[in-house]
Parts: C-alpha cells; structure tokens; sequence
C-alpha cells in the first residue's frame, strides 16, 4: 500500500460511472454491495483510490440500500452503527480484501444521522476502527452533519486514531498526519465554489499529504481547478 506524500485531488464515484482526469477515485458512493476488484480497477486505472466502506457496517436493516443488496443480511441481523456480528464483520473482510487487492490507501466509514454521540457508540466506533486499523490503510470517520457536536467528533477521532472527515470551506481541518476532506456544496450538494473558497482550503491544505474528494454538483469541474492551485 502506498500512502500519499501530498493531498490528491479526486471526485466520489461508483463502477459504471466514468470520470474525467482526475488523480485519484473514491469508490462506493451510493452502493450497496462491495464491488468486485475488477470492475474498480477497471474504472480506476492507475490512479489512487480510496474506499468507502460497506453500509452493512454503519447502517441500520432499515436503510434502502438493503433492499438492492445481491445477498442482504436477514431482517434480524445484528448489523450497521458497528456491532460486531458475523454480518459486519464479513463485510468488514470484503472491504479489506477490496483495499487489499486494488491498493486502497484509505476506507471511509460513513455513519449515518441515526449514530448519535451517545458513550455506546463511541466505543463501538473505537472498538471497530482498533480491530480494523493496519498498516498501509488510513480509516477516516464521517459522520452526518450536524449528527455529532465537531469537538466531540474530533476529539472521538483523535482518541481511536481515525481521520475526521470535513469540508474545508465549512470547517478549519485540524492538524493530524493525514488529512481527508470533503468538498460537499453545502446542503444541497449545488453550491457554487468560486475561487476563494477553492484558494482558501488550497493555503490551508498545501502542504497536507492525504485526500480531497468532490461530492458536489460540479466535482470533476472543481477537482481539476482545485488541482492546480494546490
């Protein structure tokens, strides 16, 4: 696994989903099963990836994502917010063997606006990220906004050693080894991000190694303008 020396700049996309130029893929926005190392790489090529991680491990049985699921759990598994079951941990090592095989240098666990800052989730979260922290393989925590109080959260990340996921033109990244951001467009995902706010978060970033994904209307757009004035 080869962990950047510099921020790479990349857009979140499933297989099936070209992109134009950009140095690097997050893979498995939207998706319900983990996808095979074929089809990744296929989309991929040679540039950088990074993975988010099955919702089998965040997400409650009542997500819809379920329902599009090849092989879903059953309706009484023990699944999403970590609990640790046969169901999550199989998808944990499907991920694992995903990042493994395409040379994933990061997974990002995704938790939804149901994971509350509660002790009990905190120590599920801690749990996971200790059994599934190795070499080689950053592990990034983004919670839903405004799900978690920001100190809480980072102070959470800082604790279990996860990377804080942000978007820089809402929230100052705090200092960390890696760093692992969000461009999101507000809300909505269609606000415009204008040459400040791409120049701000290039200043704050610059000399940061790590991830910067666009998830917003214009991503590929605003990747490649973001690009070149890190």
């Amino acid at each position: 696994m080869i962990i950047p020396e510099r921020l790479l700049t990349g857009v979140s996309c499933s297989p099936g989903n070209e992109s134009a130029e950009v140095e690097m893929l997050e893979i498995g926005a939207d998706m319900c099963d983990v996808p095979t190392a074929k089809d990744v790489r296929a989309l991929a090529g040679d540039r950088g990836i990074t993975l988010i991680a099955s919702p089998v491990i965040t997400h409650r049985r009542t997500d819809a994502r379920y329902k599009r699921m090849t092989s879903p759990p059953p309706e009484h598994a023990a699944v999403g917010h970590f609990e640790r079951s046969r169901w999550t941990d199989e998808a944990w090592e499907e991920t694992d063997k995903l990042a493994r095989a395409v040379d994933a240098q990061a997974a990002v666990l995704q938790t939804p606006p149901s994971f509350k800052p509660t002790a009990d989730h905190a120590t599920r979260l801690e749990n996971f990220v200790a059994h599934a922290m190795r070499p080689g393989l950053a592990l990034a925590w983004e919670w839903a906004p405004g799900s978690w109080p920001l100190a809480k959260a980072l102070e959470l990340c800082e604790r279990v050693g996860a990377l804080p996921v942000l978007d820089p033109t809402e929230h100052t990244i705090p200092e960390s080894e890696f760093a692992y951001v969000r461009f999101r467009g507000g809300k909505s995902g269609r606000k415009v991000l204008d040459d400040d706010d791409l120049k701000t978060a290039a200043l704050a970033l610059r000399d940061r190694p790590g991830w910067a994904i666009f998830s917003n209307a214009k991503a590929e757009q605003d990747a490649r303008r973001f690009a070149e004035m890190i």
